[in-house]
């Protein structure tokens, strides 16, 4: 695990911005007060470890339209599952962007997108972008029931399904709260924040 309170503490000094202490000395769950660090370090981390299950319970806002076969979510573009697909990849292909990229950048890669967005533009051709937030995906969802959809549904198999897998499997969290550390718990739903 990285070293997120030195990462920011650095940040925000370049930032100009001053220290707050923000040490919590007591904690109301019902009607427990918890004063003991440790306790409430390990509190905070089951809190946010079932965060997710809990979100997930709550948002029963999700409906299905069995005549066009769509899921229906708040806040999602609806599409007929058949309309989805992933495109064919090849070493070959990768191996051709790989090469063509400033390896100095990460941006190298949206820059060429942008480029050719342009230059489609400019020929009259009509772009269609789908940009992918897949955190927030993950925050709800418990990950066995996700790859198996991906499986099943999408048809994700092997690299493709592994490299889900190895995302969203075997996450652990830790809290960090007044110098004090919680235990390592596994993540079902969600990813580490």
């Amino acid at each position: 695990m990285g070293d997120s309170k030195s990462g920011w503490a650095w940040i925000n000094s370049l930032l100009g911005r001053k220290h707050k202490n923000a040490n919590i000395n007591k904690l109301k769950v019902n009607d427990d007060i918890i004063s003991d660090d440790k306790s409430i370090t390990e509190t905070l981390n089951e809190y946010f470890i079932n965060i997710g299950m809990k979100m997930a319970a709550e948002s029963a806002c999700q409906s299905t339209d069995a005549l066009n076969d769509q899921v229906i979510y708040e806040s999602t573009v609806l599409l007929p599952k058949e309309n989805f697909h992933f495109a064919d990849i090849t070493i070959d292909s990768v191996s051709k962007r790989l090469q063509k990229l400033n390896v100095s950048k990460a941006t190298g890669a949206l820059i060429q997108m942008c480029d050719q967005w342009l230059q489609d533009m400019d020929e009259g051709k009509i772009n269609g972008v789908v940009f992918l937030d897949i955190c927030k995906a993950f925050d709800s969802v418990n990950h066995e029931i996700l790859l198996e959809e991906l499986k099943t549904q999408f048809g994700i198999h092997d690299i493709e399904l592994k490299w889900f897998q190895s995302y969203l499997r075997n996450r652990k969290q830790v809290c960090s709260v007044n110098d004090q550390t919680s235990s390592a718990r596994t993540i079902i739903c969600g990813i580490p924040q």
